[in-house]
């Protein structure tokens, strides 16, 4: 036990595991409805003057990962660069008797376990692409005036998500006003912003 111990949080496995770790929990809680999916979205009328959607893009264009969230290829590339600092903590002996220092196994263990976990998440996600895909807006508009279930612990004027009855299909939502919309509500879809990519709603009893 203490040696899964020293391996699990020996460097750089435990800057992994911290990291694997905190991914868990955001997971555990975006499966409760208490985060989005896209954790680094911009809230609306926030002033970035583009630099936002020009950095990420510049780190998911060159992967062929663009308009995934980039919550999941992060938690790819961590869960992928954990196992590689794991297996490759059980090398550092032989590398060490070749008169290479623990401490500079470990820098060059952890950046290969980081090349491995981008290309890891890239290969990994890159067939799945369409599926994040962005619906265009005349496609969006289709579902203005349909009924949808909230899958989120609260919609407001910056966060919500719902999903369409009768397919597998997961919105953002938004609903300036206040409102009692929780996981498991009833909303009705009155309009699409192509700038937030979202819709916004109101909770049916209200719509009647």
């Amino acid at each position: 036990m203490n040696d899964l111990f020293r391996q699990l949080f020996s460097f750089p496995t435990g800057i992994f595991s911290v990291l694997l770790a905190l991914v868990a929990c955001y997971w555990l809680l975006v499966i409760a409805g208490a985060l989005d999916l896209d954790l680094f979205e911009v809230p609306e009328g926030a002033d970035t003057d583009g630099f936002h959607d020009g950095f990420f893009d510049a780190l998911l264009n060159p992967l062929g990962l663009k308009g995934i969230p980039l919550t999941i290829p992060l938690s790819l590339l961590i869960l992928f660069g954990w196992v590689v600092s794991l297996v490759g903590n059980n090398f550092s002996g032989w590398f060490i008797a070749l008169k290479l220092t623990g401490i500079a196994f470990g820098c060059a263990l952890l950046l290969v376990a980081l090349i491995v976990g981008v290309l890891g998440a890239a290969l990994t996600l890159r067939p799945f692409r369409s599926v994040f895909a962005v619906h265009q807006a005349e496609e969006n508009s289709s579902l203005v005036g349909k009924i949808c279930t909230v899958t989120t612990q609260r919609v407001d004027e910056r966060f919500g998500q719902a999903e369409i009855p009768g397919t597998s299909l997961v919105v953002q939502v938004r609903c300036p006003q206040p409102n009692d919309l929780r996981r498991g509500s009833q909303a009705l879809i009155f309009e699409y912003d192509p700038a937030a990519e979202a819709f916004s709603v109101n909770p049916v009893s209200d719509s009647i």
